[in-house]
């Protein structure tokens, strides 16, 4: 029984810092950061193409 009051507990606990995190992210001055801008795209694209060669690599070597 207690397991499952730790549980509950802990499930009640995450429950209430996802609320106060939503109601800090929908207050209109909170600040999200900047704007993705061409770079970060390029470096995103980069990351993904070496990640799905990666993969193939270790696919074909099995």
């Amino acid at each position: 029984m207690i397991i499952i009051a730790e549980k509950n507990d802990k499930r009640l606990m995450l429950e209430k810092e996802i609320a106060e995190r939503c109601r800090i992210m929908d207050d209109p001055s909170y600040y999200s950061g900047p704007p993705l801008n061409k770079t970060d795209y390029i470096c995103i694209a980069c990351v993904s193409i070496v990640s799905i060669i990666g993969l193939i690599i270790g696919i074909a070597s099995v």
